[in-house]
């Protein structure tokens, strides 16, 4: 009677067991068939990642899910519900807590409590599938997964997905810019691999080159066969050549650290364009501050200076209404009154003249006259 009480008590543990798993999973312990199913407790002995009954372990590339059995502190429940559960970055770095009936809570990384500068653990699962590390029980001590004099570790089907980090262009020319104004270009991270890549840092040298707002704030995730856009901007601050680096650093196992070159030139910044408002405004200011006067003889002077800026201002009304040739040959004739030659006759004179006349000239030919 005793007996069969016994088997009904187990069959009934097995079944909450397995009801409680995710069964849209399969364990994947032991691929090889060779007993990879062991960790050792230093306190209590081993525990069977793939007991013989119950759902098991599974490994998946973002949790540790099932039950472990230990014959001396019971069942190890690897993804509780209530708080916990196992994770995995992807990248077989495992964090988080599992439970124990008899034993409490079991630690797989030292990220959890912050310890990591006085206790530094945790366990990881390597390119092989291999789990490796410690985990921590504050009831039961050290969990070791691996080791090789006394052979037993604990190995899944499941291994790591690495990322590919891909970065096009990996030099960035911004030719020629003036000075106090940006120019834009832009650099691509593509993931060509299978894990997600994660971008921890954008490092910049060069005092002139900066991240645009429009670029993502590091640490970003890089996703499989995806791509995102590094906007950089070049504001030179002085005249002459200036080169510098930006360096990407992610947690591709091969390339941690991408550099692309950049370089720029800064020039002067081009005068702005002349229009007749500026001709008149210095018209005024040269009159006002007794560098332009009329000339001619007789009382003719003060009428030649009036009708000179009247000329002006009519070849700007002309270009507004969008008559660009009697614009155009107002301004001429409006030239000719202060060239400095002797015919026509002059109708301005004195120190502005000469730059007045410049600008004027200068409307004409960025008018295509």
């Amino acid at each position: 009677m005793k007996e069969i009480f016994r088997r009904t008590m187990i069959i009934l543990v097995l079944g909450v067991l397995i009801l409680s798993c995710n069964v849209g999973y399969a364990e994947n312990i032991d691929p090889c068939d060779d007993d990879s199913q062991y960790a050792y407790g230093e306190n209590f002995g081993w525990l069977n990642f793939e007991p013989m009954f119950g759902p098991g372990v599974t490994v998946t590339k973002t949790e540790v899910i099932g039950f472990v059995w230990a014959e001396n502190i019971g069942w190890i429940n690897l993804s509780p519900t209530n708080y916990g559960e196992v994770t995995n970055d992807g990248s077989g770095n495992l964090s988080g807590y599992a439970w124990g009936e008899n034993v409490g809570w079991i630690s797989f990384s030292c990220e959890n409590t912050g310890s990591c500068a006085t206790v530094d653990y945790g366990v990881t699962i390597d390119e092989d599938g291999n789990f490796d590390g410690w985990a921590w029980g504050e009831n039961i001590g050290w969990i070791h997964f691996q080791n090789l004099v006394i052979p037993y570790k604990v190995q899944t089907a499941w291994v790591p997905s690495e990322p590919d980090i891909d970065v096009t262009p990996l030099a960035l020319n911004f030719g020629s810019v003036a000075v106090g104004t940006s120019f834009t270009l832009i650099t691509t991270i593509s993931n060509t691999g299978e894990g997600d890549c994660i971008v921890t840092s954008l490092t910049l040298s060069g005092t002139d080159f900066f991240l645009n707002q429009l670029t993502p704030t590091p640490p970003f995730n890089v996703p499989p066969a995806t791509w995102i856009e590094v906007w950089m901007d070049y504001t030179p601050g002085e005249v002459g050549d200036d080169s510098g680096e930006l360096q990407i650093a992610s947690n591709d196992p091969d390339e941690p650290i991408v550099t692309v070159s950049l370089s720029g030139t800064g020039i002067e910044a081009p005068s702005p364009p002349v229009t007749v408002e500026a001709i008149l405004t210095f018209y005024d200011e040269s009159v006002s501050d007794g560098k332009l006067s009329g000339t001619g003889p007789g009382n003719s002077a003060e009428g030649r200076l009036k009708a000179l800026r009247n000329m002006i201002e009519a070849a700007g009304d002309l270009i507004d209404d969008g008559n660009l040739v009697e614009g155009c040959q107002q301004l001429m004739d409006a030239y000719n009154r202060c060239d400095g030659l002797p015919k026509p006759p002059e109708f301005v004179e004195g120190d502005a003249a000469d730059d007045l006349a410049k600008m004027i000239l200068e409307l004409v030919e960025s008018l295509a006259c």
